[in-house]
């Protein structure tokens, strides 16, 4: 029943909708665990709006009923996530209210490095960098492909680049990387290579007439 649900009159997830229904019964984490269904269940259908809008309404719930660093940093990069879908889908009453919770956490937040790209955004382009796959991205930063791969795009758009080739040079230029360790290679020692001589077959003994 949480998952994406598709009818003759809307296409919505119901997992983001029970998130909200937790959220206003007062129980934070059924709501945080119903978001992160629904941003599961939409990745794999690739449902832009309902990604977009899971990723809002899991912000605004972290930021309003947490207060540690940890979870408000989190809080952060869903922010971050939803803010650059939302512009790019033209979703504006949802993008008003992205935007009405970035701006107390904008003094508070490390800026960017360049491009104004996201600090997840910096992290996928560091791992460009050494050479990662999207599939190697989600699984070191504990997302989906799907979303590895939306912030690639991203990135690409942000740097106007055409290639994950091109962002890793940018990144290895900015620092966010090192590229991909060099493989390795055998190492002479100088030693001449021995190789045993062929052993010598014994001739057959003469016969005497």
């Amino acid at each position: 029943m949480a998952h994406v649900t598709v009818g003759p009159w809307f296409y919505t997830c119901v997992a983001r909708h029970l998130g909200a229904a937790a959220a206003l019964c007062g129980d934070p984490a059924a709501a945080r665990a119903y978001y992160l269904q629904a941003l599961e269940s939409a990745a794999k259908i690739h449902f832009r709006p309902e990604i977009a809008l899971a990723h809002l309404q899991l912000a605004e719930l972290l930021l309003r009923e947490y207060s540690d660093s940890a979870t408000r940093a989190e809080a952060g990069e869903h922010l971050d996530f939803a803010l650059t879908e939302l512009q790019e889908m033209k979703m504006q009453p949802a993008l008003e209210r992205a935007l009405s919770l970035a701006a107390p956490l904008k003094a508070s937040r490390v800026p960017a490095k360049s491009a104004n790209l996201t600090a997840r955004e910096q992290d996928v382009a560091a791992l460009l960098a050494a050479g990662r796959t999207n599939r190697e991205i989600a699984k070191e930063l504990v997302i989906t492909a799907a979303t590895a791969e939306v912030h690639v795009r991203h990135i690409l758009n942000k740097l106007g680049f055409k290639s994950r080739s091109q962002v890793a040079r940018w990144a290895i230029e900015a620092g966010l990387g090192e590229g991909p360790p060099a493989r390795s290679t055998p190492v002479s020692t100088g030693a001449p290579i021995v190789r045993p001589a062929p052993s010598a077959t014994p001739s057959p003994p003469s016969r005497r007439a």
